[in-house]
C-alpha cells in the first residue's frame, strides 16, 4: 500500500491475528491506558470483525507495519467512508514499544494522508482516550485539531474520548 524509510505497510488479513496477537501483548500498556485492562485474548481477532455500526466488512482496512527483517512491528486501523462518504476513521495507529521514538509515527501519518487524499478522502477523523495525553499531542503535532468531545460507539461504548480531524488541504 505504501512504503516509508525503515517500514513497508500491507494488508493484514485473519490467518496473520496470532501475529497481531502478540504486537497487542507486547504494547499491552496502551491497552492498559485507553481500555484500562491489557488486550484481550481474542483482541488480534476482534480487529477484523469489530466495526462502527453501520459499516460494511470491506470499509475496514488493518494494514501491519513490518520493518526491514519483515518483522511486524506496527499496525494502522481505519475504516475509509465513515461515518460520511469522505471521511476515513483512524481507529489504531499502534506500534511495538522498541519501535517508538523512531519517526515512524509522524513518517506513517504522513504517508497515509497522501494515500487517504489521493484515494479521494477529503478528512480524517479519530478519537482518542481523554487520559492519553501522549496521543493527543502527536496528533496535534501532526496536523490534527479538535472538533469535540463524544463516546466510543461499538463493541467497547461509552468510553469519553476527544475527536479529533485533519481536513485535506485546498489546492489551487
Amino acid at each position: 500500500m505504501f512504503y516509508i524509510e525503515g517500514l513497508r505497510a500491507g494488508v493484514l488479513t485473519p490467518q496473520d491475528s496470532v501475529m497481531l496477537q502478540r504486537l497487542f501483548e507486547r504494547a499491552s500498556s496502551h491497552f492498559e491506558q485507553v481500555w484500562g485492562h491489557p488486550p484481550r485474548a481474542e483482541e488480534g481477532e476482534a480487529i477484523f470483525v469489530e466495526r462502527p455500526p453501520g459499516t460494511a466488512p470491506e470499509q475496514v482496512v488493518n494494514l501491519g507495519l513490518c520493518d526491514t527483517a519483515d518483522a511486524l512491528v506496527g499496525v494502522l486501523s481505519f475504516v475509509r467512508g465513515y461515518p460520511d462518504p469522505t471521511t476515513w476513521f483512524i481507529g489504531l495507529l499502534l506500534f511495538d514499544p522498541c519501535a517508538q521514538s523512531q519517526g515512524y509515527g509522524a513518517s506513517v501519518v504522513e504517508a497515509f494522508c497522501a494515500h487517504a487524499w489521493e484515494s479521494g478522502a477529503t478528512r480524517l477523523r479519530l478519537a482518542v482516550g481523554l487520559n492519553n495525553d501522549g496521543a493527543r499531542r502527536f496528533w496535534v503535532r501532526n496536523g490534527f485539531h479538535f472538533v469535540r468531545k463524544a463516546e466510543t460507539v461499538g463493541e467497547q461504548s461509552g468510553v469519553p474520548v476527544e475527536v479529533y480531524e485533519r481536513h485535506r488541504a485546498a489546492t489551487v
